[in-house]
């Protein structure tokens, strides 16, 4: 049954600049539908106005929605938890909205999934559902972007049904990927205000696990990463290491310097144990990191290496996860070496990081690892890459003998213990006093109020 729509006014027809004699009475009937429908459109946009409310949608972690199925692996993840929780504590005028990318091995197909919030996930939950492989196996692959682009098409067509339903106000990326490339690329096109929080430099760890990806698929992403300083409306880094880093790669042009902020990551608020350091005949190390070539596994090989020859009685546990892949040669040889620990919820973690004497970050390259705070409000004393963001750190507060190359031997690696051992309660006090440091400025509370007046900002700037 048609409903009919009420006569116009004499007034409104003026108003408008139509009269009776100025459509026909099919065209009267395809007018109404289309008035009715831009009138409602404007109501819906109107109401989420009057909310005064940010619609932010932003890329969610799965062990963030769903942690009965995966643990915390990551600075990103651990990252989104701290995110979420602070945000839908504290300020009432933001609603957040995730987007995952979930894997589909049941039939293969490729939709969206919405989860609307309940009592355990209070926001709304987008799900682009595909089969992982539909992405991963054209990673060895020859393309050009564009061939690359349309061959990403169905997923694009998924985010964009995505961003129709939501109307986000401004897109929050946590770290940048392929998927989050996808989600940049949508917003842009729709002109949504986009932030970025660099969480390390993709074109570096492209090149580190150099054999996973075609060169043709190397020179895309790293375009693909070089496209947020045009098509981002604020780029967050987590120090001024990884900032001078994506700038000296990228070519970037210092005048892009006025866009960018410089946070650190939020440090949750936690009972810190003051660090502290006994030697000892045996030694426990703990590497936390997952499986991947920017996270340097190779050095703590040489290391083992280095016990073995010299007939030390020190262990290494490393909690990482490896892919279901058939294992590499390498691989094989260092399951043998070190113990390998699963991935944990963040309250295991906390006992892992206790029960180890020392904690090693090898790292390739990495912006800010979220293990060296982790590690050190637990107390535990942290070897650290020279190829890291908090080095910088490391080196103000006089702890640079606690400082080590990535392609450093696993004697050169040892030496740094033998130094701790000479000098104990001097660099005990010296990472007491970074501890102390981070604890203040990682806060979450002034770290994600420097992030919601970005994102004010960027609102209101849009908006007017």
């Amino acid at each position: 049954m048609r409903t009919l729509a009420p006569p116009l006014s004499e007034e409104t027809k003026t108003l408008i600049g139509i009269t009776s004699t100025t459509l026909a009475p099919a065209s009267v009937f395809i007018f109404w539908t289309l008035l009715i429908k831009s009138c409602t459109m404007t109501k819906a946009k109107d109401e989420h106005l009057m909310s005064q409310k940010i619609r932010i949608l932003f890329n969610d972690s799965h062990a963030n929605v769903k942690p009965e199925l995966t643990h915390h692996q990551g600075g990103a993840t651990s990252f989104a938890v701290s995110f979420t929780n602070y945000f839908e504590k504290k300020y009432k005028d933001v609603e957040l909205v995730s987007i995952l990318f979930s894997d589909n091995q049941i039939d293969k197909k490729i939709y969206l999934r919405h989860t609307k919030p309940n009592k355990r996930i209070k926001r709304d939950v987008f799900e682009v559902v595909y089969p992982k492989e539909f992405v991963t196996r054209k990673y060895k692959m020859d393309f050009t972007k564009g061939d690359l682009v349309k061959e990403l098409s169905p997923l694009l067509d998924q985010i964009n049904l995505a961003f129709e339903k939501i109307n986000p106000d401004l897109v929050f990326l946590n770290g940048f990927n392929i998927s989050n490339w996808m989600i940049m690329k949508i917003a842009h096109e729709r002109n949504i205000p986009v932030c970025i929080q660099h969480a390390g430099v993709w074109k570096k760890e492209i090149y580190a696990g150099s054999n996973s990806f075609s060169s043709d698929i190397k020179r895309i992403f790293n375009s693909m990463e070089k496209e947020t300083l045009k098509k981002t409306t604020h780029q967050i880094f987590l120090n001024d290491t990884s900032r001078k880093t994506f700038f000296a790669m990228h070519s970037v042009d210092k005048k892009y310097i006025k866009k960018t902020s410089i946070i650190p990551l939020p440090a949750e608020p936690m009972k810190t144990i003051p660090v502290t350091f006994k030697p000892k005949e045996k030694y426990n190390f703990g590497m936390v990191a997952r499986w991947d070539g920017v996270k340097n596994h190779d050095a703590i090989y040489r290391l083992t290496q280095y016990f073995r020859r010299h007939k030390l009685p020190h262990t290494i546990n490393v909690v990482t996860q490896f892919p279901n892949t058939p294992p590499s040669a390498f691989r094989k040889k260092y399951e043998q070496a070190v113990t390998i620990v699963p991935p944990m919820d963040q309250q295991k973690l906390k006992q892992f990081y206790a029960s180890q004497d020392i904690i090693i970050i090898p790292s390739r390259f990495e912006t800010g690892p979220f293990v060296l705070i982790e590690a050190l409000m637990c107390g535990k004393t942290v070897l650290l890459s020279q190829n890291t963001g908090w080095a910088d750190d490391y080196r103000h507060y006089d702890l640079s003998d606690m400082i080590f190359s990535p392609r450093d031997s696993g004697e050169k690696i040892f030496s740094l213990v033998k130094k701790l051992e000479a000098k104990p309660s001097y660099y005990t006090q010296r990472f007491n006093t970074l501890q102390k440091k981070i604890k203040e400025e990682c806060a979450p509370q002034k770290v994600f109020e420097e992030y919601y007046k970005i994102f004010t900002k960027l609102t209101t700037q849009n908006n007017g």
